[in-house]
């Protein structure tokens, strides 16, 4: 019975070094860079060893420098993996990195084009105004983006300062200069998508 014990707390030991710091590394990235999460079993296990192992590599190698203890080492791990986590997947979104990655790989970095204009929205300085035509071709609806959420499945978008006009564009509710009233359209609803930065 101790034998089986003595195992149990040595994988749980092993987890919580090798798989569990990469795969808070992973969460908080993707969290902070508007990501998807990771879906493929098999690459979140093996990205999840690979950064726990650099991570905690790094955090043993100072450990040992400063002569700290192995518990601390672990604490230092799961500190760093978090906070790196977050400031890496903040940078992602900045606007030097994807110049950096156009520069470097020829590619951009943007992900999702809701994150783009939620971002762009938040910001005091510009306005996002939008046209959404329906799948139902009886309404479409021009306004200003307020929110969007669940960027990465079917987002919701919320707009404030809106139009509703019928298909031939005779309007059948004017909420344009009323404070306070916002209308939620799904993206599935929508057939056809304009925006315009003001």
């Amino acid at each position: 019975m101790d034998e089986i014990i003595l195992d149990v707390i040595a994988n749980i030991t092993g987890f919580m070094t090798y798989f569990a710091p990469g795969y808070l590394f992973i969460s908080e990235y993707n969290y902070a860079a508007c990501l998807e999460r990771e879906t493929e079993k098999e690459y979140l296990i093996i990205k999840s060893i690979s950064i726990s192992y650099l991570l905690y590599t790094m955090a043993s190698y100072i450990g040992t420098k400063l002569n700290v203890e192995v518990l601390l080492i672990q604490v230092i791990t799961f500190t760093s993996a978090i906070l790196f986590g977050l400031m890496l997947g903040r940078m992602h979104r900045t606007r030097w990195a994807n110049q950096l990655s156009l520069l470097l790989f020829k590619r951009e970095m943007t992900n999702n084009l809701f994150v783009e204009l939620w971002e762009r929205a938040r910001d005091e300085e510009s306005i996002v105004c939008v046209t959404l035509t329906m799948k139902d071709n009886i309404s479409i609806y021009e306004g200003q983006l307020y929110k969007v959420s669940s960027y990465n499945k079917n987002p919701e978008i919320l707009l404030s300062y809106y139009t509703c006009y019928d298909n031939e564009m005779k309007v059948i509710s004017d909420y344009s200069n009323t404070e306070n009233v916002n209308l939620l359209v799904r993206y599935s609803d929508i057939q056809r998508f304009e925006f315009e930065l003001i």
